[in-house]
């Protein structure tokens, strides 16, 4: 269950849901400020009531991780915030870079506190990972291209990661259940079709595997775009780039391109011992 918590904040209804079978919850956290948080989520009160929401499920010893939007309201304040998230034990912490998309409700009111510079949120997230990446059991970057991460590849999933992880949605049901399975099945023809052989190069995956990969080849086709120079980047097949929202609006991001090594077509090359309890027939390559 992904939630802002505000029900949970009542320990009676935590405990109904643990005995209906709840078995792992993702709490949307923004901010160790209560008055951060509260104005990115427009609800006075969502901090204590999250807070509270916590507690409760820590008391009856139910699973829970950390999504946490980074955005420019909150990006200069991230270290406090991993000491206070950390703090409550969760299994997981996900930063997410935030950037709205056509498919984001009312996107256009989003600007105040959007991403511009990726170099400048690159080195923000940069060094949150390296305070924290061994205080907490397990730390993801979401929606930000590799090369704004050197040294820290290892935390980055985007949507070829996402496939591959224990904890994240399935990319089929997820797609099916807000598209349809209709669209499903013709994502997955037209990725099959266009891409037969975009990462199916690398390792042993069973059939489903395959088949994600073909559904999320033509996503990735139509909701991200590379700039150029990402022609020349041994991670050009692993790695989304930026929505192509953001191009229209802003133009072309400067990135900084892997030149030095071979062409990388394992998208959990940073990562793969993460990864194999979903997929166990994926072989991993060595960085």
């Amino acid at each position: 269950l992904i939630t802002n918590g505000l029900r949970m904040a009542n320990p009676d209804y935590c405990r109904e849901l643990r005995d209906a079978g709840l078995n792992d919850l993702l709490f949307s956290f923004h901010s160790y400020d209560p008055e951060i948080h509260d104005w990115l989520t427009q609800v006075p009160g969502s901090h204590a009531k999250l807070t509270e929401a916590v507690r409760n499920v820590r008391e009856l010893g139910m699973s829970f991780r950390f999504n946490s939007v980074v955005t420019s309201a909150n990006c200069n304040v991230l270290d406090p915030h991993m000491k206070f998230l950390a703090s409550q034990e969760p299994k997981s912490i996900n930063l997410i870079v935030f950037n709205p998309s056509e498919e984001t409700t009312d996107y256009k009111s989003h600007d105040p506190i959007r991403f511009i510079s990726y170099d400048e949120i690159g080195a923000r997230l940069s060094e949150a990972v390296a305070a924290w990446r061994d205080k907490v059991p397990v730390l993801n970057v979401r929606f930000i291209p590799f090369c704004f991460m050197k040294g820290y590849e290892a935390h980055v999933r985007d949507y070829w990661q996402a496939i591959y992880e224990a904890k994240e949605w399935d990319p089929i049901l997820h797609m099916g259940y807000r598209k349809g399975f209709l669209r499903v099945l013709a994502a997955m023809a037209a990725g099959f079709l266009m891409w037969p052989f975009t990462l199916a190069r690398y390792g042993r995956k069973n059939p489903y595997a395959q088949a994600c990969e073909w559904m999320q080849s033509f996503r990735v086709h139509m909701l991200f775009q590379q700039p150029s120079a990402c022609r020349r980047c041994a991670l050009r097949l692993i790695c989304c780039g930026f929505h192509r929202e953001f191009f229209r609006k802003f133009g072309a991001p400067t990135v900084h391109p892997y030149e030095d090594r071979p062409l990388v077509r394992n998208p959990v090359l940073f990562a793969a011992p993460r990864y194999t309890a979903k997929f166990s027939g994926l072989v991993a390559d060595s960085p």
